[in-house]
């Protein structure tokens, strides 16, 4: 028996909070602000998406939330993703689950450029089966449209295929899509009662056992 696995990207596989904060105080040192966001100010709100996190996050430096968007994600795009922006186990995980012959995609609601890109810098682009980020004509989650595309481009089923997520974006999407969802409890979101959580993991680590399992 294999699975067919999605992936959410920040706060699941990548812990892109030290980058953000970094690209969003040099824009802010660009303008002449004397305003410093901390790591652990941005991670609370980075599951909101680029314009809600810079709006909250910059305040009355904040002036267009839609031009500022489009600058951080343009300096992001220039930034090598580091080894070291890997969640703890996260390599290790992905490798074992590709050995054991699961199918793997990436399921984002970042831009598709950002999504290529960082799969690529990390050379995980090699067991990804598809890579799917936000595009302007396409519904973000909480609509499983994207999970639906990825499912769809890595030839996988319904039936054996579980999403991997930290946000409650994630979880919605699963939720309306009818897959077991697995909560990352080390990310950056906070489960929703009401909604349906399959387990929940402290790491990586863990969520790579429970899988294992599955198809022991």
């Amino acid at each position: 028996m294999t699975l067919d696995l999605l992936f959410d990207l920040d706060g699941t596989l990548v812990d892109t909070v030290y980058v953000t904060s970094d690209v969003l105080n040099s824009m802010l040192k660009e303008r002449g602000s004397h305003r410093r966001i901390l790591p652990e100010e941005a991670r609370p709100l980075v599951t909101l998406g680029g314009e809600a996190m810079i709006a909250n996050l910059f305040g009355d430096d904040c002036l267009d939330p839609i031009a500022d968007v489009t600058e951080y994600r343009r300096l992001c795009a220039e930034r090598v993703t580091e080894e070291s922006s890997l969640f703890p186990g996260v390599r290790q995980g992905i490798e074992k689950l590709a050995d054991l012959g699961m199918k793997m995609a990436v399921c984002s609601n970042k831009p598709q450029n950002l999504v290529e890109k960082i799969m690529t810098d990390l050379r995980f682009d090699r067991y990804m089966t598809a890579m799917v980020g936000a595009k302007p004509d396409l519904p973000r989650k909480p609509n499983p449209k994207l999970l639906e595309i990825a499912l769809q481009e890595m030839n996988g089923q319904l039936q054996t295929c579980w999403f991997i997520g930290d946000g409650e974006t994630d979880q919605e999407a699963s939720a309306t899509l009818g897959i077991p969802f697995i909560f990352a409890a080390y990310g950056y979101g906070t489960p929703i009662p009401e909604l349906p959580v399959t387990v929940s993991c402290p790491n990586f680590t863990s969520i790579t056992s429970f899988l294992e399992k599955k198809v022991r």
